[in-house]
């Protein structure tokens, strides 16, 4: 992608093979421009599975293929400046806030049906941190790898699976916890698996790379962020 391009602002369209789907996002933040490289492809990595064999060590490197093959991996990298600089600043700070659903197959609390079945996204060990960030530091990648075991039963559930990534800045790098969305970069991935064979085999399908409407898709998510992390302020977009 040329530099003239991201400076212009405007989203290169998604491209894909059948391993690899890639996305472009350009930004403008704090009178910088920058912008965001996405990857999606299907996890075939058959000696960690994209790291999966840390999350789930009781699954054999032999039943990889079984249990993870197939799911998406996705990666998104931050390029800021353009062009390059040697100042490096505290201006460099940014976060990841990612939102998951799951339907059907998903039970949904009673609090998240006002939410349309949209959870947070974040580690377990940082769940008590009381943190929105799945990823915060200096020109942070994200990264996720999800995927779904089989039942223990043998059975499949059909099951559609949605993330919705957006770019974050504390206004004062950090000083209060005042997040503001980077405007124009939310982007939105996932995965499909289709029950076969009498529901003891599956289809995973991945769905496509898909630039949002940032500003509309935070705003719709500003009631779960405020009711999960009232000490935050999360402004309108």
């Amino acid at each position: 992608m040329s530099d003239s391009k991201t400076i212009s602002g405007s989203s290169e369209e998604p491209t894909s093979s059948s391993t690899l789907q890639h996305l472009t996002i350009p930004f403008n933040c704090r009178s910088q421009h920058g912008k965001v490289e996405i990857t999606l492809q299907p996890n075939r990595d058959p000696l960690h599975a994209h790291g999966l064999d840390l999350i789930f060590p009781d699954v054999s490197q032999t039943s990889f293929a079984e249990q993870f093959f197939g799911f998406p991996v996705m990666h998104g990298a931050i390029t800021y400046h353009i062009p390059a600089s040697l100042h490096l600043s505290y201006g460099n700070l940014f976060g990841w806030i990612q939102f998951v659903r799951s339907m059907p197959g998903q039970i949904v609390a009673e609090d998240e049906h006002r939410h349309s079945g949209w959870e947070m996204d974040i580690f377990p060990y940082a769940k008590d941190l009381q943190t929105p960030f799945a990823y915060w530091g200096f020109n942070p990648s994200i990264f996720d790898a999800p995927a779904r075991l089989l039942e223990t039963n043998g059975k499949v559930q059909n099951l559609e699976w949605r993330a919705q990534s957006f770019l974050c800045i504390l206004e004062d790098a950090g000083m209060t916890k005042r997040v503001k969305l980077v405007p124009g970069v939310g982007f939105g991935w996932g995965f499909d698996i289709q029950a076969k064979d009498k529901e003891i085999k599956r289809d995973i399908t991945i769905s496509g790379l898909e630039v949002l409407d940032a500003e509309k898709e935070w705003s719709d998510r500003l009631g779960l962020l405020r009711d999960l992390y009232p000490a935050w302020t999360f402004l309108e977009a």
